[in-house]
């Protein structure tokens, strides 16, 4: 039987979770990706919608962050426009942020991309669905053909959780 690896993090003598602010954020963020953030303030970030997959991607990976966790998804009616925010947890480092992102087109076709999808190992298909809107059907369709185009294809791996990434 193989043994379980067991990670244990000093967390000193705070146990709560720490607030990373969206300035905190903006400032890590801003080397790599200058534009992408359009304004912050002490729990928030907001996020230009072209920019939610890059960034998401530098809130997991980057050391100082380390972002892997999404706590929930959520959206706001501003009876404009909608609002969807990420509440995103480090494990490591034992702190949350909150992303929003204000969806473009107003109330007639509000979309962010939500299905991304990639070839493990040249010949498994990887989809992941990481928000429902009204649109994720038609991406998924539209992910799922371009996979399909590799005629080595032997199969699809399609996680039900919401890791972050």
């Amino acid at each position: 039987m193989k043994k379980s690896k067991t990670i244990q993090y000093n967390l000193g003598n705070n146990h709560l979770t720490k607030i990373i602010s969206g300035s905190k954020v903006s400032s890590i963020t801003s080397e790599s990706l200058p534009d992408a953030i359009l304004k912050y303030d002490d729990e928030n970030f907001w996020v230009d919608p072209a920019y939610v997959k890059e960034i998401c991607l530098l809130l997991k990976n980057n050391k100082n962050l380390e972002f892997s966790f999404l706590n929930s998804i959520t959206a706001i009616d501003h009876i404009e426009n909608f609002e969807v925010l990420y509440h995103l947890t480090s494990l490591k480092n034992n702190s949350k942020t909150t992303m929003r992102v204000i969806c473009p087109n107003g109330r007639k076709n509000p979309e962010i991309q939500s299905v991304v999808s990639k070839l493990v190992d040249d010949k498994v298909g990887y989809l992941r669905l990481r928000a429902f809107n009204v649109n994720s059907s038609s991406q998924l369709k539209k992910e799922i053909s371009k996979i399909e185009k590799n005629k080595k294809l032997v199969g699809y791996i399609y996680p039900t959780n919401f890791l972050f990434f």
